[in-house]
């Protein structure tokens, strides 16, 4: 059994409100978390300071003694992973298009956006395991941001079928800012292919989480209220994709 886990940490670096609150706190109550987790491999992102994942990379070495941030654009990518089994290569991909240079008050053009690979042995198994953080959509109303997206997704689906040959097992997690029936996720899922570990799980139905939602939820205490008048239950942006060869015996949680 592999335990896979993804989060975005919301650590924007500018001070509340054009940035995160509580940083330091939560930082520190993350590294708390992973240290009893029993997670194998946890993939975050807006891990925008590099002291930060140092920090964390320190603390976590016992647990997870593999890690590697993808460093891409002006400030990072944000992107990074930590695991308890070897990491024995890894690349990224950074895309075309990344949003707007002179659109200084949104920041993911400085970001550089990606998606990186990193090859894990899972004791015999070879693990291509994928991650990333897709450009945000700030305005449903009117997404300037879409051709975007759907350009990363496109690109990310293409890096994946031509870096997965060999592996045992595909993997694919991350923040895609996107909603599962949106073009850009159909692309991820049937261009590579990929399945939706979420609509596979064992127990589908989940009175608690019938949604799946992952953003702006209303037990979130960060969660705007304004948000939760269009979004009651919040939004499904974060997923956990894999595919694995028939042969093989694969759990996921």
């Amino acid at each position: 059994m592999l335990r896979v886990a993804t989060l975005n940490c919301w650590l924007l670096p500018h001070p509340w409100p054009i940035g995160s609150k509580h940083k330091t706190f939560r930082i520190q109550m993350l590294i708390s978390a992973l240290a009893v987790s029993k997670f194998d491999i946890v993939a975050l992102q807006e891990i925008w300071s590099e002291k930060v994942f140092i920090e964390m990379v320190h603390n976590l070495k016992e647990k997870f003694p593999y890690s590697h941030y993808f460093h891409s654009g002006f400030t990072g990518s944000g992107t990074c992973i930590l695991s308890r089994y070897p990491i024995i290569s890894t690349l990224l991909h950074r895309y075309s298009l990344n949003g707007f240079p002179h659109h200084i008050h949104r920041g993911d053009w400085f970001g550089g956006k990606i998606v990186g690979m990193a090859e894990i042995l899972f004791d015999s198994y070879k693990i291509c395991f994928y991650t990333t953080h897709l450009h945000a959509e700030y305005n449903k109303e009117n997404d300037l941001y879409l051709p975007h997206r759907i350009s990363q997704c496109f690109e990310m689906s293409q890096f994946i079928r031509h870096t997965c040959g060999g592996a045992d097992f595909v993997i694919l997690v991350g923040d895609f800012n996107l909603e599962p029936t949106n073009l850009g996720f159909q692309l991820i899922k049937n261009l590579v292919p990929l399945n939706d570990a979420w609509e596979c799980r064992p127990n589908a139905v989940d009175p608690l989480y019938e949604n799946g939602t992952t953003c702006e939820r209303p037990d979130n205490c960060y969660t705007s209220k304004c948000l939760l008048k269009s979004f009651p239950d919040g939004k499904r942006l974060d997923y956990l994709m894999y595919r694995s060869e028939k042969s093989k015996k694969k759990t996921f949680k």
